[in-house]
């Protein structure tokens, strides 16, 4: 192999592993939501409006397109009577027909066989969402004569195993409980099993209003509501909508909308997020820019509206008008709201030419030390003995950080946080000295969390010696850990969210980009990916 060729592999290997590093990975999520409906007679005097209200809002507000809808009804015994992939309106058309043909007409309800059916049901559905089971029901247990009462312990133990079924699965379990019909016999168990799953499984139970029960599927969801002005008048290509946002959830919300699709083309030009607390409403603005070519007068529109952290809100797209009509602010506004984004485009590129630059200066001075230098090998020549590399990497972190200067030494480390955004410059690469700790979490944290809404300081990590100490500040953000242990650079922790997303966090020694593309350029020594790098 020629020396040239090797010098062309030698680049093409290294771009095309910064390409790779950089690209970030993205897979849409789709939920399954799993409704076990009551049919016994018990239920008749609210069924209509369940009919109504809830499975017609779930099923056109709430469930997205490539979402599964499950539908398992009992009384005697529990069936499935719908399983469905909804990817269009026939397919909501489809489930509603199907829903109106049933009747609560069943004379007993065997209540721990339907939750013994719903476990193993739930186990065998494969999905890379959420999976949300609503239990629809007055909690009666009265299964049918022959079989044998279920005791005080019996009924225990099958609301534990469902429980730890759901808590292994991370399903989401809700209850909507409606009030016992005086006219008809209340079971020994009947409330103690809803009782008793309501408080082992940790699952938000809602009792029925029969005065609101247009709110049933808001509540029992957790829905954020958006309302807005359906007429904005005289508008220019810029239109700024204000959102009335109403949190029918049990915990605060940041609210903070990510993308507007018109026609198929993210027309969103600024947002701003907020704070909704639970029960509570807030006010936020958004911003649209309108393509170019709109003909003057009334327009209507509709808005496909979505927010950061795959925050599910309803409705699902806003249908508004406006009179159009050609502004001169809209020039200013496109160019000022363009500056931004432009800068970055040429940070970019300079970034990329860079590394280019650098990469074809070390790859030549490999190529000409090993031709016409007779130094030996590419590992040789690459990286000659005379070359300090410790004074080489204090050198390339002083010049680049602004932050905080590092001493000959020091531990430097860095935190990677999985699916966030890594280039921030210095914010999350601190030098690490005996005994002092540095904190973890959202703002103000020495490392910063920001894919996730998490408060400051939810832990610290310390330095003793050449090991370090990681230490829950705020155990409820940690699933997995409670209490101070001996942390390995490299291993992976599990932080959890105030809204309950569970994200990855790692630290590692820091390394500059001197000393990896130096070690790039080494990748074919040792095939693989180098555990510098992981």
């Amino acid at each position: 192999m020629t020396h040239y060729t090797m010098k062309k592999r030698y680049g093409f290997a290294a771009l095309l592993f910064l390409f790779v590093s950089l690209v970030p990975i993205h897979s849409a999520e789709s939920n399954d939501y799993v409704v076990v409906l009551d049919i016994s007679e018990s239920i008749l005097p609210y069924f209509d409006e369940v009919q109504q209200y809830f499975f017609h809002e779930i099923l056109k507000e709430h469930v997205r397109p490539d979402d599964r809808f499950h539908l398992i009804s009992f009384a005697e015994r529990p069936e499935l009577e719908i399983s469905t992939k909804i990817q269009g309106k026939e397919d909501v058309t489809r489930a509603l027909e199907r829903l109106f043909l049933l009747q609560p007409l069943g004379q007993y309800t065997d209540f721990l066989l339907a939750l013994r059916y719903t476990s193993q049901y739930a186990r065998g559905l494969s999905s890379n969402g959420k999976t949300v089971i609503v239990i629809l029901t007055d909690g009666i247990h009265d299964p049918p004569p022959g079989g044998k009462p279920s005791s005080t312990g019996e009924v225990k133990q099958e609301v534990a195993t469902f429980s730890r079924q759901a808590e292994r699965h991370d399903w989401e379990i809700k209850i909507v409980r409606f009030p016992l019909d005086p006219q008809l016999r209340e079971s020994e168990n009947g409330r103690q099993v809803l009782d008793e799953l309501s408080e082992v499984s940790k699952a938000s139970v809602l009792d029925y209003d029969a005065k609101k029960p247009e709110d049933l599927a808001d509540h029992t969801m957790g829905t954020i509501s958006i309302s807005f002005p359906e007429d904005l008048g005289e508008q220019g290509r810029f239109v700024t909508v204000p959102l009335t946002l109403h949190n029918y959830g049990s915990e605060s919300v940041f609210i903070k909308p990510n993308e507007a699709l018109y026609k198929g083309e993210d027309i969103l030009f600024s947002s701003k997020g907020t704070k909704v607390n639970a029960g509570e409403d807030g006010k936020a603005n958004i911003t649209l820019e309108f393509p170019e070519g709109l003909s003057t007068g009334r327009q209507k529109v509709g808005i496909e509206l979505s927010f950061e952290e795959d925050l599910r809100t309803q409705p699902q797209e806003l249908n508004f008008s406006f009179i159009y009509k050609e502004k001169k602010s809209d020039g200013l506004l496109r160019r000022a709201g363009k500056l931004p984004g432009i800068f970055l485009y040429v940070i970019i590129a300079a970034a990329v030419v860079a590394v280019y630059l650098l990469l074809r200066k070390a790859v030549w001075a490999v190529s000409f030390s090993s031709v016409f230098m007779g130094h030996g090998s590419v590992r040789d020549a690459a990286a000659p003995a005379s070359v300090d590399k410790s004074s080489m990497r204090k050198k390339n972190v002083r010049s680049v950080s602004r932050r905080e200067s590092f001493s000959s030494g020091e531990a430097v480390i860095e935190m990677h946080v999985a699916e966030q955004n890594p280039h921030i410059g210095f914010r999350n690469t601190h030098s690490m000295k005996e005994g002092r700790p540095r904190t973890i979490g959202g703002g103000g944290s020495d490392f910063f969390i920001f894919l996730v809404s998490v408060p400051a300081g939810i832990a610290s990590i310390e330095r003793n010696g050449s090991s370090y100490t990681l230490k829950p500040l705020k155990p409820e953000y940690f699933p997995d850990v409670s209490e101070a242990f001996s942390y390995r650079l490299g291993r992976e922790v599990t932080v959890r969210s105030e809204k309950g997303k569970e994200i990855k966090l790692r630290f590692t020694e820091y390394i500059s980009p001197l000393e990896q593309t130096n070690r790039i350029l080494h990748l074919a020594d040792q095939p693989g990916i180098p555990s510098w790098y992981k």
